[in-house]
């Protein structure tokens, strides 16, 4: 071996070879020296494996280059239940037979020869231990686990051990369900796209060839691997195409030495040594974690503090409204079986044998098929090489936890005479923590307080005396200059001359004021205050010497006013109230004289605000809809769903009536009691005629502005939509500076054209590929990163190639002379760049399904094992994929995925239309052209340079934004994000369902604890019993709520409550009544040990459902310990996320928490799969089902019941509430839904969070998941956002017009309230589509369309619409799923709504042809305005009714259309109107006979309002041609319907043809007669 200058940095290097895991499969081969060809059962003919199973990875290495990885040594397996005696030949005899029989049982089943001894399955059977998964089970189990030769035939052995057909007795199977390659990912620790560590391998001969010293990066080639390393042709031959290709034996790979063994649930074990709280069981967490960690210290910041998600013990009051009766059952059960059992321990119940320990464990039996014994690994060093691989051993580390407690808002106000606070326990806490309280205050009530005076910062008896009278603190000044600078000593009277008590005052005006929470505004005294004489008796001020004597005592009394200011408030004149004060005040101070009192100063608007709750009064009056305009107000109340609504209008003949004097009330004898004269005022003075003018003036302009009232203003000419969100994303475009967040796998872009005839889409059994472009994006890892293109042309003409040389850059372009040799460049190139994903916008029609297809068909042969990345032998196929090619657009290549991209837009974006032109506008807010395939194949058919050019830049364009897409969307990083984290290949990530990702993160746990999962059949799957708990999903209150509305949402509330309850399959005992005489849980009956209940009875909980299970003390479940660790890394990350401004890494951390948040909220779905499940229990779903119900009706009773909330819910839907709060403001709703969250949370064990999501203000609720409202997300937001859930806003089944009018109509109502404004906007855009004057991309409908599909009879508009292009052209059939537009046009009195359903380009291209604006308005528009404002007692349809219906009759000339073309009656008529001025009747001619007196400016009119025309659609071509990039001398062919500019632009041809054939019928009919003849 070379001793290159790379020798010396890479030693380390040789020990570890590491390698993605980008895309795996599997396939059968013949043994080679690195696979076992042998049974270990025996050494005879009938033990020899003739093909056996070889795992194959494709990935990228750590230096960057292509790996194919062979792995060797791995069989598919399931276990079955042993219950025999463990002498080991009883063992070995039961084996062998169990061999033998299932051998012929699937031979039988194949219908194989029994006699040929090439027809094994069987690799080996081992016996092994461990506990079944499926309920509560202790103690070791003893099972064998099956090995086969192939992966195929799992499936049909699971069914023929259950059905008896082995043995003949029926055997309950476990982990049969599990695929092959998950089987692998699991037992050796390997996730997606993760780096796979392996320490001993062999490269395939030929390996890369040194570069030579100028190569900067490590790479592996000739000079770098050592010639042991490298196993030569008649050992094992090379197969793919790749830069490297190895051999690595099962043994060798690193990952699965990372996972520790757990034997927990063979004994209680964790009663006594419970897990840390803090392990991590998921490899894949850990590494976030690690990762977080590692940011952390080099920013210098400590690690994040992340609240636990791990349960807490279940509090009493939390108990089930059936619990009480639940348990009385279960304690029945239990003494049932404490008299039929003996008494047993913990320690006594399982009795150490010690054949236990001579059978392996299912963790320890992973190495049993290994060509080399486990202890043969070499192990010195191996630490330090894998050790910064992707997956370190698990790290735990004591982090700082949250406390678990609440912090709120407190304002600071003044604590003084004139600001007194009736919270006196916070006035406890806070002397307290200035150490001037005592602790022996906690037995007093809370009107009293306790001060010693031995405390530093105590009060002399003359201010106790103020503070015993008053009920307030105060503080000595040198206390007060070190509690706080920034308060200013605050008067609180005004001098006055008086005697003892002016002591106290002067004492009070020295004093510092505190700083209290603030608990209510009316908590306030005066502050200006007059003074009343006030007279006391003997008694008084003898009981007020007694205090005063009593005023030097060790512990003093600090008096707090309630009970004073609850008496004065009875009081009934304000005389009373003062003679009541003045005698409490006279007795505190010992005073006998006369004492000028403070009288009641008048209410500041805050007392007043604050008392109106207390009298039962809302804060704040949100005005309900009214109409503005008088003349729109009903005439009559109208009733609807049983209630009677009667609205009214904003003038002052609606306001409600208002007394005007106090001459009857009882107030004005209290106005007259003080006073001994009689007092003259004077009145308000009227005001003058110019105020009030102006004044209207104002309130006109107002108006108007509130209300957005167009009248008197020019009508826009099409449905005004909202303010779209189009803002671009900057943070997509700029570079991302993390590794892992990169795309870490290549794509290749293709496009293809193929020239085609007339009007038809391209056929692959006719029309030859002309050119193709490709564009390759390259991995990040790769030495070049840069973006690379490619123009494969077909052509044999010098002079075109000349021409192309001189437009295109060489190394771009490569001319070839056939479609052959374009195939076969096409090959070399991929062979050269070996991408690991092929990308096409549509691979079915246009991409690389045209080519495979192409060639297909004209040479016999099938490309797709060309484009693979092994070597395979060229065969025919006969059997193509006509049905998956057609529906599903898959197209299998070994060794790389196969991107459709508008599929793949379709499952991230929703949008009414998936063409291109749609997506890249939505998505990456451009503009792109679309031609015809007619029109592109004339400009590369007709030999001119520039057209030829714009063909080709035309394709370039596609192939660069399929790239774009996937790079904006994060399809790759999301993808790869999703397979690390949940432990799947890339491509399951995609085609796969949830299913399959819960039991990948599920079985890596039970695994290292030596669970064993069941595999019921499709039999035991449907045999379950039905689900019976129902979510709770309220019937909302359906009204318009002007008040708050706060939505609260109980975070991942079902995973919450499976950690809180210990929910799961390994702590369930099954039910506490049985069922028709057993215990049946789910799939199966669980029988229970004896006395196992009665040694547990004090662990047990009960569901509501009637399901018992252990508490985590006793066994912490699989699936709380995985959502535990789910849950807290997603509050990790996104705390991450807040904290740093790194825009790569921010997507990154995204992507992440978007995984974590999906297998959390899918994981209950896994127990609830009653049809497809992999392994469901119906009783467990239901008990999670019925715990969140009930804790949801536990919320809705307490909020109801609160009264100091006045909040009653109005909507509620599984795990969220809408809390209605009439009078509030949106701060008091953002408060109270606050303490309405904390609440309800510590009512709860953890982790179930009640979290304050948002607040509606204002807001509709239409129905069951149907609302809309403004939200507001923070109390500081000042802009709503316009929300809209389940209604016609944000479904694609209506049409634009539809969307963008009810938003408008919504947003107009939520602003004003005013329904006259809304009337008028609602009547506005009928006008304008009665008119004509609308868009049709408003009008059309585009719903999905899936052909083969539908029962013979009727189809679907769009069905029907893709029918007839299918009749004109068979290749243009709809794809499956594809979203076919079409629009709805005026048609004859009865006729089918189907026969009027056309395409968007029929409409344009047929002059006769008009929308149908009755049955727009009428049936698409109206009908969801009607149900939101019938809410309001509003009916929208009379709204149109009572408006002047506008028919539309376009002008027909005489000459104008052949009759065979006329469809419609309206054809056969002609417009009486004048075509001058269009308004005086020109029945017998073009023109009337006013325009007819001065045919000058007639003519003159006519010509200008054709020049004006031709210049708006010389404005419209500009902005087509600049879009486009054409020169003006170019004509605009593109025809997207998915731009607006497209529709105007037909529409302005329209107009101009029309114009110049009104001015020819003019010249003709009326300037070639004579004078005289008029």
């Amino acid at each position: 071996m070379s001793t290159g200058g790379q020798h010396a940095g890479d030693d380390l290097r040789q020990s570890v070879f590491r390698f993605q895991l980008n895309c795996i499969d599997h396939y059968q081969g013949v043994p080679s020296s690195y696979d076992r060809n042998i049974s270990p059962l025996g050494d005879s003919e009938e033990f020899e494996f003739y093909k056996v199973p070889i795992i194959r990875v494709f990935g990228n290495s750590d230096s960057g280059q292509k790996v194919c990885a062979h792995i060797h040594g791995i069989f598919p397996y399931l276990f079955i239940e042993y219950s025999g005696s463990l002498d080991k030949q009883h063992v070995d005899e039961y084996i062998q037979e169990l061999y033998m029989s299932i051998n012929n049982a699937l031979r039988a089943s194949f219908q194989h020869n029994s006699k040929d001894a090439r027809n094994t399955f069987v690799a080996n059977i081992v016996l092994c231990k461990g506990v079944p998964f499926y309920g509560f089970h202790i103690g070791w189990k003893y099972f064998l686990k099956v090995y086969m030769l192939s992966p195929s035939i799992m499936g049909r052995l699971g069914d023929l051990l259950r059905d008896a057909a082995v043995l003949g007795i029926p055997v309950r199977v476990y982990e049969a369900q599990l695929p092959y390659v998950l089987q692998f990912m699991a037992d050796f620790n390997l996730f997606g796209c993760g780096w796979v560590n392996v320490n001993n391998l062999r490269f395939r001969s030929p390996v890369p060839e040194y570069a030579g010293i100028g190569v900067k990066a490590f790479e592996w080639t000739t000079d770098t691997i050592r010639a042991h390393m490298i196993s030569g042709p008649e050992i094992v031959a090379r197969t793919s195409y790749c830069a490297l290709e190895i051999d690595v034996q099962a043994q060798h790979i690193m990952n699965r030495y990372d996972i520790k063994e757990r034997n927990l649930h063979h004994n209680f074990i964790e009663r006594t040594n419970p897990i840390p709280a803090d392990f991590k069981f998921m490899h894949s967490m850990a590494e976030l974690w690690r990762d977080e960690r590692r940011r952390r210290k080099l920013r210098r910041v400590p690690p994040s503090d992340v609240p636990s998600m791990s349960a807490s013990e279940r509090r009493e009051e939390s108990c089930w409204r059936n619990e009480e009766e639940l348990r009385a059952k279960l304690l029945q059960s239990i003494r049932r079986e404490e008299c039929a059992s003996k008494t047993i321990s913990h320690n006594s119940y399982h009795i150490y044998t010690g054949e236990e320990d001579k059978v392996p464990s299912a963790f320890e039996v992973l190495d049993n098929m290994f060509l080399f014994a486990r202890s043969e690994l070499p192990r010195s060093g191996s630490s330090q090489t894998y050790e910064e691989s992707f997956w370190e051993n698990v790290v735990t580390e004591d982090l700082d936890k949250l406390e678990n407690s609440t912090i709120t808002k407190s304002r600071p106000v003044r604590f003084l005479l004139d600001d007194v606070s009736e919270d006196v326990p916070a006035a406890q806490k806070y002397l307290k923590r200035k150490n001037v309280g005592s602790s022996s205050s906690d037995s007093q009530s809370h009107s009293n307080l306790t001060m010693s005076s031995q405390t530093k910062g105590s009060v002399d008896a003359t201010d106790t005396l103020a503070i015993k009278a008053f009920g307030y603190v105060t503080k000595p000044a040198e206390q007060a200059q070190n509690l706080s600078r920034e308060h200013t000593p605050k008067p609180a009277l005004r001098a006055a001359s008086m005697t003892e008590f002016g002591k106290s005052v002067k004492n009070i005006r020295s004093a510092e004021t505190l700083s209290f929470q603030e608990q209510r505004s009316n908590d306030r005294l005066a502050k200006k205050m007059r003074f009343h004489e006030s007279t006391s008796s003997a008694n008084g001020s003898q009981s007020g010497k007694a205090e005063a004597e009593n005023s030097d005592d060790t512990t003093l009394s600090i008096v707090s006013p309630p009970e004073m200011l609850r008496r004065l408030s009875l009081a009934s004149t304000p005389d009373s109230r003062h003679k009541f004060l003045g005698r409490d005040i006279m007795i505190a101070f010992g005073i006998n004289k006369k004492l000028f009192l403070i009288a009641d100063p008048p209410m500041v608007s805050s007392d007043i605000l604050g008392s109106l709750e207390d009298c039962g009064q809302p804060r704040i009056l949100h005005r309900d809809a009214y109409y503005s305009l008088d003349k729109d107000v009903p005439l009559r109340p109208r009733e609807y769903a049983g209630k009677e609504f009667k609205l009214l209008g904003g003038s002052a003949l609606y306001l409600p009536d208002f007394a005007a004097g106090l001459e009857n009330s009882e107030n004005n004898a209290h106005c007259d009691e003080g006073s001994q004269f009689r007092v003259w005022q004077y009145g308000i003075v009227p005001p003058s005629v110019a105020e009030v003018k102006k004044w209207t003036d104002q309130w006109q302009s107002g108006k108007e502005d509130a209300r957005f009232v167009t009248r008197n203003k020019i009508k826009p000419s099409q449905i005004e939509e909202p303010t779209q969100n189009v803002s671009p994303n900057l943070s997509q475009r700029k570079r991302n500076e993390y590794a892992r967040s990169s795309n870490t796998m290549s794509v290749f872009s293709l496009e293809v054209h193929a020239n085609t005839q007339d009007r038809l889409v391209p056929n692959p059994q006719k029309d030859p590929i002309a050119f193709l472009i490709w564009m390759f994006q390259p991995s990040q890892g790769q030495a070049n990163d840069e973006l690379a293109t490619g123009i494969i042309i077909v052509s044999d003409n010098e002079e075109d190639i000349i021409r192309l040389k001189k437009q295109f850059d060489q190394e771009t372009l490569t001319v070839v002379s056939d479609e052959l040799d374009l195939i076969n460049c096409l090959i070399d190139t991929i062979r050269r760049l070996d991408p690991d994903i092929f990308a096409g916008y549509e691979v079915q029609n246009s991409s690389w399904g045209y080519i495979i297809e192409r060639v297909h068909h004209r040479f016999q042969y099938d490309l797709q094992d060309e484009f693979s990345r092994v070597k395979t032998v060229k065969t025919n196929n006969g059997n193509f994929d006509r049905w998956g090619f057609a529906h599903a657009s898959s197209i299998k290549i070994t060794g790389r995925h196969v991107f459709n991209v508008w599929r793949l837009l379709r499952n991230s974006v929703n949008l009414l239309q998936y063409t291109m032109q749609n997506c890249a506008f939505q998505i990456l807010k451009k503009r792109v052209p679309f031609y015809t395939n007619q029109d592109l194949s004339k400009w590369f058919q007709s030999r001119k340079a520039g057209q030829v050019a714009r063909a080709i830049q035309y394709y370039i364009r596609r192939a660069s934004l399929n790239l774009e897409l996937l790079k904006d969307q994060e399809i790759i990083e999301r993808t790869s994000e999703q397979a690390r984290l949940l432990g799947v290949d890339f491509y399951s990530v995609i085609s796969r369902g949830s299913q399959f990702k819960v039991e990948s993160l599920m079985v890596r746990i039970a695994k290292a604890e030596n669970f064993m999962l069941i595999a019921p059949s499709r039999r035991m799957v449907g045999g379950q019993n039905a689900l019976e708990a129902l979510p709770l999903v309220m019937e909302p209150k359906s009204n318009f709520y002007t008040s708050p509305v706060v939505v609260l949402d109980f975070q991942s509330l079902y995973p919450s409550i499976m950690i809180a309850y210990n929910y799961c399959y390994s702590t369930c005992f099954g039910r506490v009544e049985s069922w028709r005489g057993r215990n049946k849980l789910g799939v199966t009956s669980l029988d229970l040990p004896d006395g196992i209940l009665s040694l547990l009875k004090d662990y047990l909980t009960v569901s509501p459902n009637g399901l018992i299970f252990v508490k985590q003390s006793i066994r912490r479940s699989l699936l709380a310990k995985m959502l535990t660790e789910i849950l807290e890394t997603r509050v990790m990350v996104k705390s991450e996320m807040k904290d740093t401004d790194n825009d790569g890494l921010k997507k990154l951390l995204n992507n992440r928490q978007l995984a974590l948040k999906y297998i959390a909220n899918v994981t209950y779905g896994y127990t609830s799969a009653s049809f497809s499940g992999r392994m469901p229990c119906a009783e467990i779903a239901d008990a999670i089902v019925s715990s969140g119900r009930e804790i949801l009706e536990r919320s809705i009773e307490l909020i109801n019941s609160t009264e100091r909330w006045g909040a009653h819910v109005a909507y509620g839907d599984t795990d969220s509430l809408f809390i209605h709060l009439p009078g509030k403001s949106k701060d008091q709703a953002f408060d109270i839904g606050k303490e309405i969250s904390e609440t309800v949370t510590r009512m709860n064990p953890r982790p179930i969070k009640l979290k304050m999501e948002k607040v509606y203000l204002p807001c509709v609720l239409l129905a069951k998941k149907r609302y809309v409202g403004f939200s507001y997300e923070t109390i500081d937001q000042k802009e709503p956002i316009f929300d809209a859930k389940g209604t016609e806003t944000v479904r694609r089944d209506g049409t634009p017009a539809e969307q963008k009018i009810e938003e408008n109509a919504l947003k107009i109502l939520f602003r004003t309230s005013d329904l006259s404004a809304v009337k008028d906007y609602v009547q506005d855009q009928c006008t304008k589509i009665m008119s004509g004057h609308v868009s049709i991309q408003d009008f059309c409908f585009a719903k999905e369309v899936r052909m083969g599909t539908y029962s013979e009879g009727l189809l679907p508009p769009g069905a029907m619409i893709s029918a007839r292009k299918m009749q004109e052209d068979p290749r243009a059939e709809a794809q499956y799923g594809e979203r076919v537009p079409y629009v709805v046009i005026a048609g004859a009195l009865g006729s089918r709504l189907v026969d009027r359903c056309v395409s968007p380009e029929t409409l344009l291209m047929n002059n006769n042809m008009f929308l149908d604006s009755e049955y727009y308005i009428t049936k698409n528009i109206i009908p969801p305005l009607d149900r939101i404002f019938n809410l309001i007692g509003v009916s929208v349809r009379s709204w149109y009714d009572e408006m002047p219906k506008i028919v539309r009759i376009p002008h027909q000339l005489q000459d104008s259309d052949s009759v065979s073309k006329r469809s419609l009656i309206h054809s056969y008529m002609k417009s009486s109107l004048c075509i001058v001025c269009q308004v005086n009747d020109a029945s017998n001619s073009l023109i009337c006979a006013y325009c007819k007196a001065d045919v000058a400016k007639s003519y003159y009119i006519l010509q200008s309002r054709g020049i004006n025309l031709q210049r708006n659609l010389c404005n419209l071509l500009d902005v087509c041609r600049s879009c486009a990039r054409i020169s003006r001398a170019e004509d605009v062919a593109c025809v997207s319907q998915d731009c607006p500019v497209y529709f105007s632009r037909v529409r302005a041809m329209a107009k101009v043809r029309y114009s110049r054939r009104i001015s020819e019928g003019f010249e003709k009919q009326v300037l070639s007669r004579d004078d005289s003849a008029w």
